[in-house]
């Protein structure tokens, strides 16, 4: 059978492994969060070079016509 003091180390160690995964979940989380945001803004910039490009294309045709 545990002491106390036995059962109480236990529940320390615990609470201790909880809080890492707690940590680590969390900084997953912000991670994938970030990434996300940064494909985002890659997909927003390409949308947007296209975009300029068009404009740029329609310019000199009508520039040309």
């Amino acid at each position: 059978m545990k002491t106390y003091n036995q059962f109480n180390e236990d529940l320390e160690q615990r609470r201790q492994e909880l809080a890492q995964r707690q940590r680590e979940r969390a900084s997953d989380f912000v991670n994938r969060n970030k990434e996300k945001a940064q494909q985002h803004q890659a997909q927003r910039d390409a949308d947007n070079e296209r975009e300029n490009l068009k404009k740029e294309i329609k310019n000199e045709l009508r520039r040309e016509g």
